[in-house]
């Protein structure tokens, strides 16, 4: 039920909020207010009731429906996730660091500001499995000649492969890294500030159950 007076939709245990002010014309105000009633009323109750789903408006006329869902880490965004299924055997996606050129790069950029590759990695890998056809499915970038990179990080990274991966890290010479990125399926840009950063993984074909 829709409370007119400020703009909230109310139940015992489901909450869903916008500014009204913000909205132009009132058509579109009501527009809302209709599928919001038919969200709540016919497509969520189930996932309400069992507080697994959580609905917001954001400020404007246009929706964006949040969904927690359960196994997926909070680093993903619906936009990774649905890039990730996706993604076909021997596609690559590249976590690129924050010095990347990913719009040069890439035709498919998805933007992850503010997060660390290691967390990304800890939130992507158990979605899928990685290529077992190919030697390396996990890719670096090397450093160019009198840089090096930063140990911790490497460290971190390797890891978080090793959980799901036999196979060691690749490590690839920067303009060949490159190459390799304009392949792939999508590049993700990530906050990781630390050099050489980036990262190349190659989905691998998922297991019948």
């Amino acid at each position: 039920m829709v409370d007119g007076g400020c703009g909230i939709v109310r139940s015992s245990s489901f909450s869903l909020q916008y500014v009204v002010a913000s909205v132009r014309p009132w058509s579109d105000l009501h527009n809302i207010i209709a599928r919001i009633n038919f969200l709540y009323e016919f497509a969520c109750v189930d996932a309400i009731q069992a507080n697994v789903l959580s609905v917001q408006l954001p400020v404007g006329s246009r929706e964006v429906v949040d969904a927690m869902l359960k196994g997926i880490a909070p680093c993903i965004s619906p936009e990774l996730l649905k890039s990730l299924a996706e993604m076909g055997h021997g596609d690559k996606i590249v976590l690129a660091d924050a010095h990347f050129p990913s719009h040069t790069l890439g035709p498919r950029v998805i933007r992850a500001d503010g997060l660390g590759i290691p967390e990304l990695l800890r939130g992507i890998l158990p979605l899928f499995e990685l290529d077992a056809y190919v030697a390396h499915p996990v890719a670096m970038m090397a450093p160019v000649a009198g840089d090096s990179l930063d140990a911790d990080y490497v460290h971190s990274c390797s890891e978080e492969v090793a959980h799901h991966c036999q196979s060691a890290i690749d490590f690839v010479e920067r303009f060949a890294f490159y190459d390799l990125a304009r392949t792939a399926y999508c590049i993700v840009h990530t906050g990781e500030t630390r050099k050489y950063g980036n990262i190349i993984l190659q989905k691998g074909v998922t297991p019948c159950p």
